[in-house]
């Protein structure tokens, strides 16, 4: 699979990357695009699958599309500590913890909301 050509984890690393401009292509089929309400989109085919925000806010999402490239995007936008993988035909959201356990587990939701410190503020799983 392609790797991106930057690393974006956060609004400030998108706006870097575009560099002044209104979108700029960051892997096959991918592409960061800043929107119209000052929030930058990764755009993979025709689904946002993150967007930042200027108040270090963001949000991430499958758009539907489980697929083994929308898993590999998402897990290099997510911040530090966060991942996806698969078990039993399932997708699984792993963090890494502070706390005394380390790390925890949970299903991967549809859409995750993450506020400026990277707490969990919205979780939509699809039923």
């Amino acid at each position: 699979m392609a790797k991106f050509n930057a690393q974006i984890k956060s609004y400030e690393d998108a706006m870097q990357f575009l560099g002044g401009r209104d979108q700029r292509k960051l892997a096959h089929n991918t592409w960061v695009i800043a929107g119209p309400f000052g929030e930058i989109q990764v755009v993979y085919h025709r689904t946002a699958i993150a967007t930042f925000r200027k108040d270090g806010t963001s949000e991430f999402t499958n758009g539907g599309h489980q697929t083994a490239t929308t898993k590999q995007r998402l897990n290099e936008l997510l911040p530090v500590g966060f991942g996806i993988y698969q078990k039993d035909f399932e997708w699984v959201l792993h963090r890494v913890e502070r706390g005394p356990h380390g790390f925890s587990e949970m299903p991967c939701p549809t859409t995750l909301r993450l506020d400026s410190d990277s707490n969990v503020l919205v979780e939509t799983v699809r039923s």
